[in-house]
């Protein structure tokens, strides 16, 4: 019902990737949570399922290349955080 209120909204994508994993349904997973990741390019907790994804599925390449971006968003989030003098945990 979130996705019809709002389709841009890539938390509810990726809550129904998690809820398809979750019954077994993973290129149905992968496709919600690639939704998410084209609403909102750096939204991490889709790359992260994405990843855990196609390690099950034996993608290793696609979830290795997921991982990487997660490392890069990561990476820029924390560059960000200091040039505005904020902590990075």
């Amino acid at each position: 019902r979130t996705v019809e209120l709002n389709p841009g909204n890539s938390n509810a994508y990726n809550n129904l990737g998690s809820a398809c994993a979750g019954k077994g349904l993973y290129e149905i997973a992968i496709k919600y949570y690639s939704i998410a990741i084209k609403k909102s390019p750096d939204y991490i907790p889709a790359y992260k399922n994405r990843a855990a994804i196609y390690h099950i599925t034996g993608k290793k390449k696609l979830a290795i290349r997921d991982e990487i971006r997660i490392k890069e968003i990561t990476e820029n989030l924390a560059i960000e955080n200091i040039k505005k003098g904020k902590s990075v945990k």
